[in-house]
């Protein structure tokens, strides 16, 4: 009998389970490992199975903005505790046409009000180029910096090293798909695909783009799951020491077919290859709405068309790289009505902690640490109403 169970082994999932036992819960973690054959799983896939995502104050919500600026302040700390190094201060630069026409900096002045700190601004594509001398900024646009301690993370260490901590402290990790979850007398039992059954006095969701796809909650979640195109730049070593200064970005960039460009400067992948990551959105972008359609997504869903934009837009930004080959990689997206979150109690035993909106990554452990804090009764800790975070029901 546990205190609480944790579905969701992703980022959000596996900072929960370490926030709980970290308060001295007794907390089981269900979740499947990373499959070593995407093309081939037959289960649940997660957008963490990756090496970088960018840690930055800019959000399309100040609320986001807080949430992202509490972990990065934990981040430290977290690689203290465990051991485990994830995260890499260089700075945001964000390429921007008209001030204010970017969701990402759009209330930058409210942000930077309430978080404390200031952008610097290069306002023409010269400055920025002569401040960061490995980008071709583009004619019309101009730059906004989000200083340090800004950068990126590896979202698998950081998973590693909330899993560390968690597992030090009692947490029992159950490497399978829970698919049922059922409210009797007094507690709550999960069932996983594999047979297993787990009881607790609480059960806590964090199952992203699946949270529709088995019956854990009482009303399915009002999310939605889209495709999303990742294109991986190689580059040899020498050169990605050549761009070791390159902080991360995000670009406002001038297609029919993509937006809102994210780009991680070049990291080691588990193959040994260095890549410059970029991500977006895409006109072609898939609405996912059962786990079939997900699977088959992320097994074999069509990159080709955004991949030769955004292999385009790498090649416009940096064209002193000489890529040796680009990579397409696929990604799932989970939204909600508000554009914010989902943590709440949403019956009497059940919480949930989703909804990731493309910006979760960075605020994880945060979002992760709020969910646990709701479960356990404690004040709510943040600069914000829950109510923002209030969880939607589909119609």
């Amino acid at each position: 009998m546990f205190d609480v169970i944790v579905v969701g082994k992703g980022m959000i999932g596996s900072a929960a389970a370490r926030h709980l036992s970290d308060a001295g819960a007794k907390v089981a973690l269900i979740g499947p490992d990373e499959p070593a054959n995407l093309a081939t799983h037959n289960g649940v896939f997660a957008s963490h199975y990756d090496q970088g995502r960018l840690a930055h104050r800019s959000a399309r919500h100040p609320i986001w903005a807080h949430l992202a600026a509490r972990s990065l302040a934990a981040y430290r700390t977290i690689e203290s505790r465990s051991g485990v190094p994830f995260y890499t201060v260089r700075g945001t630069l964000t390429l921007e046409r008209d001030s204010g026409s970017f969701s990402y900096t759009a209330r930058r002045e409210q942000i930077q009000h309430e978080l404390g700190f200031a952008y610097d601004i290069y306002p023409s594509p010269q400055a920025v180029q002569q401040a960061f001398p490995m980008v071709a900024c583009p004619n019309g646009f101009h730059g906004l910096f989000d200083p340090p301690p800004t950068g990126f993370i590896n979202p698998r260490a950081l998973i590693r090293a909330e899993l560390v901590l968690a597992e030090a402290n009692g947490t029992q990790i159950i490497r399978e798909i829970a698919t049922t979850a059922e409210t009797h007398a007094g507690h709550v039992q999960v069932t996983t695909r594999e047979g297993t059954q787990l009881d607790a006095d609480a059960l806590l969701v964090a199952t992203g783009a699946f949270a529709g796809c088995f019956d854990l909650l009482p009303r399915p979640p009002a999310i939605f799951v889209k495709s999303e195109v990742v294109t991986l730049g190689a580059v040899k070593p020498t050169q990605a020491g050549e761009l070791e200064s390159m902080p991360a970005m995000l670009y406002d960039i001038e297609s029919p077919m993509i937006s809102e460009i994210y780009l991680v400067p070049p990291v080691p992948y588990p193959d040994g290859t260095f890549y410059l990551k970029l991500g977006s959105n895409a006109a072609v972008d898939q609405h996912l709405t059962t786990l079939a359609e997900i699977q088959h997504w992320m097994r074999q869903g069509d990159t080709g068309v955004v991949m030769a934009h955004q292999r385009m837009a790498l090649k416009q930004l940096f064209p002193k790289v000489q890529f040796q080959r680009f990579v397409a990689s696929r990604c799932i997206i989970t939204r909600t009505p508000t554009g914010l979150p989902f943590i709440d109690q949403i019956s009497e035993r059940t919480y949930v902690a989703l909804g990731g909106n493309g910006a979760a990554a960075k605020s994880a452990d945060t979002i992760g640490e709020l969910a646990a804090q709701l479960v356990l009764g404690q004040a709510w800790d943040a600069p914000f109403e829950r109510e923002a975070l209030q969880f939607k029901a589909a119609l």
